[in-house]
């Protein structure tokens, strides 16, 4: 994959020799927000670079989606997916990142995107090496999940053709996950499965194991069509805040891992038919007074600067309301805050 520009890079005390490092860090430099002019041309550069692999490539306004079919000929049963849009709320380039102790951040702190550009990184470099599967390079995931949503309503039965989703946009270095908003997406059996054979291709460097504390990612969308529906930790930490930074041995490492995988091979116990009910289903969030609620929230402004409050969630759905939560920490503590004064 090659880098559109010349990223400025400070290195200190290490420098991470990972493939297609050149790549990773010209696209962790360019913020990419979902309906940007810089999203668009990052998309349209990803494209043209995925079909020089000589594998099938399709692309709507929902996203990317490549196929490589397994050593017999047939489709593979599994689905990779990661999103290439972030939560920055500008557009034009950081000026430096700064590698220390093996783990990349943006100089002075800022919104990295490694959510997802870890990702995008990661299944490139497993098109690369050929790894049977259907890689899917969502749109929108940062903005309630449009290009995963829109897929599953247009194309249902494309989808149900897989027995597995598995997405590389969980924080951490450790979780296989098993629930995202509380609800159940894969089952017990295949995250244990999937977890063991990641620790015995990793060496138990980082114990992976089930994580029933998912929040969101585009897999949450196609639990009604696909039976194992999980999210694998990428190697980021402190994602949508200045804090943001991304652990490179853990993204090397988990390349290697999931080259080694027999995906196909992996359990499948989960029913999709099957609707269990969400832990957080009887939560009422409206059920304090107005009151209570003071006015912080203003939606036109760039997420990571917006405020907000109680009222303003009303008619939202999950992902929206998973989107300003958990993109804008400082302003949730603020309400919290008036809430309990």
């Amino acid at each position: 994959m090659k880098a559109t520009t010349k990223t400025t890079v400070a290195y200190h005390k290490t420098d991470t020799a990972i493939p297609n490092k050149a790549f990773l860090l010209d696209m962790l430099a360019t913020p990419r927000r979902y309906n940007s002019a810089t999203l668009d041309k990052f998309n349209a550069c990803l494209i043209a670079d995925l079909m020089r692999y000589g594998y099938p490539v399709e692309y709507d306004g929902l996203g990317i989606r490549v196929s490589i079919p397994l050593a017999n000929g047939l489709p593979s049963e599994t689905l990779f997916s990661c999103h290439t849009d972030t939560v920055h709320g500008t557009g034009g380039k950081h000026s430096t990142l700064v590698e220390y102790n093996n783990t990349l951040s943006v100089k002075g702190g800022g919104i990295l995107g490694a959510d997802d550009g870890a990702g995008v990184w990661l299944m490139v470099c497993m098109i690369e090496r050929g790894i049977p599967g259907t890689y899917v390079f969502n749109y929108g995931e940062e903005c309630g999940g449009v290009g995963s949503s829109g897929l599953a309503h247009q194309h249902p039965k494309y989808l149900a053709n897989f027995k597995r989703a598995v997405a590389f946009d969980r924080g951490g270095c450790s979780s296989v996950i098993t629930h995202q908003g509380g609800r159940r997406c894969a089952s017990d059996a295949f995250a244990e499965a999937l977890a063991d054979v990641l620790n015995v291709a990793t060496g138990d460097a980082y114990l992976f194991c089930p994580d029933d504390t998912g929040v969101y990612t585009d897999t949450a969308e196609w639990t009604h069509l696909i039976p194992e529906c999980t999210n694998v930790s990428i190697g980021y930490e402190s994602q949508h805040t200045q804090n943001e930074s991304l652990y490179l041995p853990y993204l090397d490492d988990l390349l290697e891992a999931c080259c080694s995988i027999d995906w196909e091979s992996l359990p499948t116990e989960r029913n999709p038919s099957v609707k269990e009910t969400s832990r957080w289903d009887d939560w009422d969030f409206g059920a304090l007074p107005a009151s209570t609620y003071k006015s912080y929230i203003s939606k036109d402004t760039p997420q990571g600067e917006m405020d907000c409050t109680l009222a303003d969630f009303h008619g939202m759905d999950w992902a929206e309301i998973y989107e300003y939560v958990y993109g804008n920490p400082e302003a949730i503590a603020s309400m919290i805050e008036e809430l309990v004064k």
